[in-house]
């Protein structure tokens, strides 16, 4: 398969699905509730997974059992009131939704996030798995150059 353009998560919400496969396709229909329900969100996300897959390529690879798998860039801090809001809005759709944060160091999952209290939830870093607090936080930065560029 040649690779014909790059689209990112963010661009393929745009693209259109034909009603009949987002009635025979659960995630089709979630996705098309949260882009509404998400319509005002500062920040940029999108689909991944079957569902990113299949909007990207139009071949038919999600199926009635697919998740509906989002990620969500968040350059900037995201409040534990908004991680939460969030949560809800994808919590009563027509398929599971599985929401993966990529923040500038490190990627979570933002119902881990939203449920902290504060507790050390996963952080997927370029160098491996780790125990954090805070996604945003300055020693997430020297804990994941440290392991890149070990210091001494």
């Amino acid at each position: 398969m040649l690779v014909k353009s790059v689209i990112s998560p963010s661009q393929l919400k745009s693209r259109i699905v034909l009603d009949p496969r987002i009635r025979s396709i659960p995630a089709l229909s979630a996705l098309e509730i949260l882009k509404k329900r998400w319509k005002e969100l500062d920040y940029s996300w999108g689909p991944i997974g079957s569902i990113g897959f299949e909007l990207a390529t139009g071949t038919q690879t999600a199926k009635s059992e697919s998740d509906l798998d989002i990620v969500l860039y968040a350059p900037v801090r995201i409040t534990a009131d908004l991680a939460k809001s969030l949560c809800a809005q994808a919590a009563d759709l027509t398929a599971t939704v599985d929401i993966r944060v990529e923040a500038p160091l490190c990627g979570f999952s933002l119902n881990e996030y939203a449920r902290q209290n504060p507790a050390r939830m996963l952080l997927r870093t370029p160098s491996g798995i780790m125990l954090g607090i805070d996604p945003w936080d300055d020693e997430i930065q020297v804990a994941v150059l440290d392991q890149v560029m070990p210091m001494g």
